[in-house]
């Protein structure tokens, strides 16, 4: 039989049995979503690159090193490494005990240590990241000696310590967005790494994994 004999044939058919022609086209329809369902259940969603934006640092051209287990991270230390994989081991340990994440996927984020952190000289001698942050998040604390913080109203929206405002509401640690994965940004101490770690793991769960009671043991 010719091609076009067959496709006369063909269309005869399906004009006598167009049932049928369109139950096979939902089948076969059905039968590709399946098949997608399944290859998808075995593919871990990417982490989150959604979280606001308090840094600007260039991480287009950062020149990214690994940890002995596979971090992304920039930094001048070599026990700074050695620490961001014990502590990321720390906390995947703990997530596991809590039923809260199987692993913590070490290829999906970035840590970036920026070369112009500083020490606070305001009395806290924290370690602190330059940083746009609403004035009114410091104020909510307390100085070392117990008495509420007050940012002058020319300072509340300096990034980094000048002569004129010397203690600026600046953090110790943030997600940057990155071009691909979120970056920790944060001082060489570490001091909050696993906080903001867990906000990266545990994005569809919580932004604030201090104030909640599972998490909160974890990020001792």
């Amino acid at each position: 039989m010719s091609i076009s004999g067959l496709w006369a044939f063909l269309s005869e058919w399906l004009d006598d049995h167009p049932t049928l022609f369109l139950l096979g086209v939902l089948a076969g329809a059905i039968g590709g979503i399946l098949l997608l369902s399944v290859l998808l259940a075995g593919c871990p969603h990417r982490y989150s690159n959604n979280f606001l934006k308090i840094t600007d640092y260039d991480l287009n051209s950062v020149k990214w090193e690994r940890t002995p287990k596979g971090i992304r991270v920039k930094g001048d230390w070599r026990e700074t490494h050695l620490r961001i994989d014990q502590l990321t081991d720390e906390l995947e340990k703990c997530f596991r005990e809590r039923g809260l994440a199987k692993s913590i996927r070490r290829n999906e984020f970035a840590v970036f240590i920026p070369p112009d952190w500083y020490p606070s000289k305001c009395g806290t001698g924290e370690l602190l990241v330059p940083s746009r942050v609403d004035y009114r998040l410091c104020e909510q604390k307390k100085d070392p000696e117990g008495n509420p913080i007050k940012i002058p109203v020319e300072c509340r929206d300096a990034t980094r310590p000048t002569k004129e405002c010397p203690c600026p509401c600046n953090v110790r640690a943030t997600i940057q967005p990155g071009p691909r994965y979120p970056v920790i940004v944060t001082a060489p101490n570490l001091k909050l790494y696993k906080t903001e770690l867990a906000r990266v793991v545990l994005y569809a769960r919580t932004n604030t994994p201090w104030a909640d009671k599972e998490v909160a043991p974890c990020l001792k």
